[in-house]
């Protein structure tokens, strides 16, 4: 089952909008079902997400996340204003379920200090969401740097697989490919083969 790419038929190419969750998400909606749905089956207690911004995906991993659990959210906030920079962190701990925490991390992903904080806060991680920079560089040091802290058996995903027209500063497709060369366990989520942004990868971490 966890290898391949996901069947592309039928699927929905459209971008997620639920009127439930309190937050825009800039994902693929077949894409990001299919994620928490991966997620879920984890029954993760111990989350990084590398990349919130405004917390999209924040909600999900905080709604879906089984009890106790701890999720961890690294971001620098570079690209959000002073108000949101103030507010959002206080909101994000608004959305925790009972029985689930939420740390959050202000600061570069690369930074030595980042990752030695969240090596404290989680020595052992379940799930991990790559998506801050989206540089070659920048991508291939967060992998680098927290997928060894994944368990065996533990997930870590990437978002955007396909270099959009309107950012081709993305690389990740570079990244995923060396991953895959390399024989890793993966699933490639791609809501229709006629888009020109989004896709998610998906690594099973090896024993």
């Amino acid at each position: 089952m966890f290898d391949g790419v996901y069947s592309l038929e039928g699927r929905d190419g459209a971008q997620y909008t639920n009127p439930h969750v309190p937050v825009h998400t800039a994902q693929r909606t077949w894409e990001l079902m299919q994620l928490v749905n991966l997620y879920r089956g984890l029954e993760p207690t111990r989350v990084l997400e590398v990349g919130t911004e405004i917390g999209g995906t924040l909600w999900h991993w905080l709604q879906n996340a089984t009890p106790p659990a701890l999720v961890v959210s690294v971001d620098d906030m570079a690209s959000l204003n002073p108000e949101q920079r103030e507010r959002l962190p206080g909101i994000w701990q608004e959305w925790c379920p009972e029985g689930v925490q939420l740390q959050t991390i202000t600061a570069d992903s690369k930074d030595p200090g980042t990752i030695a904080r969240v090596a404290s806060l989680l020595p052992e991680v379940d799930f991990l969401f790559i998506d801050g920079d989206h540089t070659y560089d920048g991508v291939k040091a967060d992998w680098m740097n927290y997928g060894p802290m994944v368990r065996p058996g533990g997930l870590v995903a990437f978002h955007d697989l396909i270099t959009p027209d309107f950012g081709r500063h993305v690389k990740v497709p570079e990244l995923w490919r060396e991953i895959r060369e390399a024989g890793y366990p993966v699933v490639e989520l791609f809501a229709d083969p006629r888009e020109t942004w989004g896709g998610i990868g998906v690594v099973q971490v090896g024993g």
